[in-house]
């Protein structure tokens, strides 16, 4: 291994390090811990040797383990006339983040995860500005989460993986990149900007996780552009943790 391939590894290694101190508490289960950092260790590896080396291309690994240690925690959602989207469920308590469009539809709402568990589901809160909402199930044992990445920290380049529930199919995986970030798509305030993807968005995909090689939440699936190819839309979790700030904040009873 020449010097500079060495030094980047060590670089990799150590931003590693500090993210699986952050993750780590997120993955209860050590077996769908270890499947996570196999598969983003891989992946650094390979993007290690890409940047030191620009050879032939090389054959990338498969997202497996990662995809069974994330989907566990995607959820279906359905409404009185079938399937309406997804979520994914980032609190032990029983709190999904979906779309604030599938949270209004009229009607009561049930989430089902790919194990076959199933719960009704109400309304907690939407966001003011962003198409997001919260809704909370009770559960009956432990649930799977998500850890909420750092959307900031987001580049244009890096490969996501998308999973939801698109027309009414069942849990199903797409991966991409993002395109872009910042796109506004004509609107203004401080829930305009969205990220960018190609990873395959249909309808019913809409509230899905989009999650870095981490297997952090880094965006929520929201929309397409059906007359365009490879072009989808995703809130970044920024706003979902502004969601979930305010969440907090109302269930704090009030004093005397």
């Amino acid at each position: 291994m020449c010097g500079a391939e060495l030094a980047l590894r060590r670089r990799c290694d150590r931003r590693g390090a500090r993210r699986h101190l952050r993750l780590r508490a997120s993955f209860t289960d050590r077996r769908t811990w270890a499947q996570v950092v196999s598969c983003g260790a891989v992946f650094a590896a390979i993007s290690a040797g890409t940047a030191a080396h620009a050879g032939p291309a090389q054959v990338q690994p498969s997202l497996a383990p990662l995809v069974a240690a994330i989907s566990p925690a995607v959820v279906m959602i359905e409404g009185p006339a079938g399937s309406l989207g997804s979520g994914v469920i980032v609190r032990a308590d029983g709190r999904v983040v979906t779309n604030k469009h599938i949270a209004r539809i009229a009607g009561p709402l049930v989430v089902k995860t790919v194990a076959g568990r199933s719960w009704s589901a109400r309304v907690a809160a939407v966001h003011d500005d962003a198409d997001l909402a919260l809704i909370t199930i009770e559960p009956d044992g432990p649930l799977p989460i998500l850890p909420l990445g750092d959307s900031a920290a987001v580049q244009v380049g890096e490969w996501v993986v998308a999973i939801g529930n698109p027309f009414g199919l069942g849990v199903t995986v797409s991966v991409g990149i993002i395109g872009a970030t910042g796109r506004s798509l004509g609107k203004t305030g401080p829930g305009a900007d969205v990220f960018q993807t190609d990873a395959a968005i249909n309808p019913g995909n809409s509230g899905g996780p989009l999650c870095n090689l981490d297997g952090e939440v880094i965006a929520i699936a929201s929309s397409v552009v059906t007359v365009g190819q490879g072009i989808g839309f995703a809130v970044p979790s920024a706003l979902v943790r502004e969601l979930l700030a305010t969440s907090d904040r109302k269930a704090v009873p009030s004093g005397p």
